[in-house]
Order: structure tokens, then C-alpha cells, then sequence
């Protein structure tokens, strides 16, 4: 670092000598005792290595916040014609550092009851599957059923705050008429650090659970 400043310095007294401050800090670099360079091109050296190692590497990656998203949906009877559903997600932190997150939703979807048209029309609409992802990822692999519901959550800094190897719960909670005889849940948590920096982060987690209704009606 001292010798950063002293060549600093001296490009800074020979700037009017000189047409250019690199040929300032030419000058200066000259003036250096050898030892003081090798110690600056071993620090430049370690420099760059971690820079490769952060970009190209990713040894880096451990330390990047991961949620573990598994989800249980239970259902009852609630009058006549309709059934409550209750979806509890289960976040876990799977990284080594703490993950807060500050979005997300859950969204429930009908599966059954259709007819054969009705499939067909639904299957087609796998091809615009990103409408499913607000993330804009296209999930081709997921079919478009008809959306019945959806709760979105919006938490302040350090409303949820999730250490490493532990667990928060999330419920949420849906009315649901006889209609529908199977139900996929879908739920969507964000990660709070997606966008910062020139890092490979995963912008989203997500938790597909499918539940059969017809217990429920009995």
C-alpha cells in the first residue's frame, strides 16, 4: 500500500514534465526498489486468482443464500358446497449464511375436474408457462391450469430472518367450492439478493404440491 502511495506521489510531482500520467507512473515505477514491485505483482496475483475464482469457479457459491422449500396442503369441509385449503410452506436454509426474504407467493391452481377439450386447451397453454413465473422464466415443464387463487407477502427488513439449518413456516389459507376436485399449490419465495452485483444468484424458490379435494366433500 505504501508503495502504491509513493508512486502515486511521484507521478504527481513529475506531472509537469511529462505528457501523460502513465508516463508519470512509468517514472515512478522505475524509481522502485525491486523487492517492493515483487511484493506489488504477488498482491496483483492473489488479486486476480480470486477474482477467476469468483467468476469462472464459483467457489464462492456455498456462501450464497439457498432456501429448501417443501409444502404440505391440508383440506375440510366448511359448509355444504365448500372445502377450506390450507397450504403451510416449510422454508429451510440450506446455505452457510442468513437469508431474509422480503417477497413472495402462493398460488393455487385447479387440476381436475376437466373434459378432453378442456385439456387439450390447457396443455396448449404450456407453451406461455412464464405467465406462472413472475420471475419471466419460462416453465415449460409446468402445465397453465386455471389459477383459483393467489396470496402475495411482502415483508419489511428482518421480519423473517433465517439462520442457517433452520426453518420458517409460512400458511396460507383458501376457500375452495366443490368444483374443483385436485388442486397444485404453488409457492414462491424470492431471493432478497437477486440482482446484486455480478453474481450467478438464483432469482426465485419454488415448491409444487398437488392435493386431492374429494375427501374433503365426503
Amino acid at each position: 500500500m505504501l508503495f502504491l502511495v509513493r508512486i502515486a506521489l511521484d507521478a504527481a510531482e513529475n506531472w509537469a514534465g511529462e505528457a501523460t500520467v502513465w508516463h508519470n507512473v512509468a517514472a515512478a515505477v522505475q524509481k522502485a526498489d525491486p523487492s517492493e514491485l515483487s511484493a506489488l505483482a504477488t498482491t496483483l496475483a492473489i488479486a486476480a486468482g480470486i477474482a477467476i475464482a469468483w467468476y469462472k469457479l464459483d467457489i464462492f457459491r456455498e456462501f450464497e443464500p439457498h432456501l429448501t422449500i417443501t409444502q404440505t396442503i391440508i383440506s375440510r369441509p366448511l359448509g355444504v358446497s365448500y372445502a377450506l385449503v390450507a397450504a403451510t410452506a416449510t422454508l429451510t436454509n440450506s446455505s452457510k449464511v442468513q437469508v431474509k426474504p422480503r417477497r413472495g407467493y402462493c398460488r393455487l391452481m385447479q387440476t381436475s375436474p376437466f373434459d378432453d377439450s378442456e385439456v387439450v386447451a390447457i396443455n396448449r397453454s404450456r407453451s406461455s408457462a412464464s405467465d406462472l413465473a413472475d420471475d419471466g422464466a419460462a416453465d415449460l415443464e409446468q402445465i397453465g391450469w386455471p389459477v383459483l387463487y393467489e396470496v402475495r407477502s411482502q415483508w419489511q427488513d428482518g421480519d423473517i430472518s433465517i439462520e442457517p439449518g433452520e426453518q420458517h413456516q409460512e400458511t396460507y389459507q383458501f376457500i375452495v367450492d366443490r368444483g374443483a376436485e385436485a388442486v397444485v399449490a404453488v409457492t414462491v419465495i424470492y431471493n432478497p439478493l437477486y440482482g446484486r452485483g455480478n453474481v450467478n444468484r438464483a432469482e426465485s424458490w419454488r415448491c409444487y404440491t398437488f392435493h386431492d379435494l374429494l375427501s374433503a366433500y365426503d
